[in-house]
């Protein structure tokens, strides 16, 4: 706007220099026109007041263009406050993407970190299941083995036992059958001799009282012996161990009577002789 007003003064200045009129006020073409002349004072007086007039203007010009110099050193100013508002705005919006940026990073790493952790615990607690479970199973079978060589030195001890009673047994019984037979075979031609002889009947039946006294005496002791319990091993064989229970009993019984009846058969010969 004052850029206008200074180009339009300049314009009417120009307008009315190159005008063949003096402009309104010039009163020195006025005697050209009237055919009269000014005096010296009034000359003086028109050109000081076209001086004013000519120092109005460029006061006024130069006023204008102070202001307009103001104005564009204001805006200028302006511009540039503006210019460092704006920069200082953008400095402080990356300080705080910087720091946002930052930020994130830091909650990422902690983010991993915390991951990793938890991963490593989860690998830590699988190896640790895994090894106990190994010593379970381990020891599951140690337990196992174990028990399976307890079991066969059970069957083996067992085995050995009834191995060893079958031979006992045996051999009992062999040598039962051994006495029997021996003492069958020496009882018989003693009897035959005692019968032929003709002992007493009153030594027949003192010497037939103690056999019976013997036998009865065998027979509560065995008696008193069945009743202790019986190891379950010789549970099975107890009938057939009875059976020759009484075969022991009366080869006993006649071995018995057979050394009485010899040592009667003694005395009564030293009596005869006598």
């Amino acid at each position: 706007m004052k850029n206008k007003v200074i180009g339009i003064i300049f314009a009417t200045l120009l307008a009315a220099c190159a005008s063949d009129e003096p402009p309104p006020g010039d009163f020195e073409q006025e005697p050209a026109k009237t055919g009269k002349s000014l005096s010296p004072a009034d000359q003086s007086a028109v050109k000081a007041a076209a001086d004013e007039a000519a120092k109005n203007v460029a006061a006024e010009a130069a006023r204008l263009q102070a202001q307009q110099a103001a104005e564009l050193e204001k805006s200028r100013l302006a511009e540039i406050r503006v210019a460092e508002e704006k920069a200082e705005a953008e400095a402080k919006r990356e300080e705080a993407q910087a720091a946002a940026d930052e930020l994130a990073a830091e909650n990422d790493a902690r983010a991993r970190e915390q991951a990793s952790a938890r991963e490593a615990m989860a690998k830590q607690a699988e190896e640790e299941a895994a090894l106990l479970k190994s010593r379970a199973n381990a020891q599951e079978k140690s337990r196992m083995q174990a028990a399976r060589e307890k079991a066969a030195r059970a069957e083996t001890d067992a085995a050995a036992r009834h191995e060893a009673e079958n031979a006992a047994r045996a051999t009992r019984e062999q040598r039962a059958e051994a006495a029997l037979e021996t003492e069958v075979a020496n009882a018989a031609p003693v009897d035959a001799a005692v019968n032929s002889a003709g002992m007493p009947a009153q030594e027949k039946s003192s010497g037939d009282t103690q056999a019976e006294s013997a036998v009865a005496n065998i027979e509560d002791a065995l008696d008193k012996a069945s009743d202790v319990a019986p190891i379950p091993e010789q549970k099975a064989a107890r009938k057939f161990n009875w059976q020759w229970l009484w075969v022991v009993l009366l080869v006993v019984a006649v071995g018995w009577l057979w050394k009485k009846r010899k040592s009667d058969q003694k005395n009564d010969n030293s009596t005869a002789d006598v």
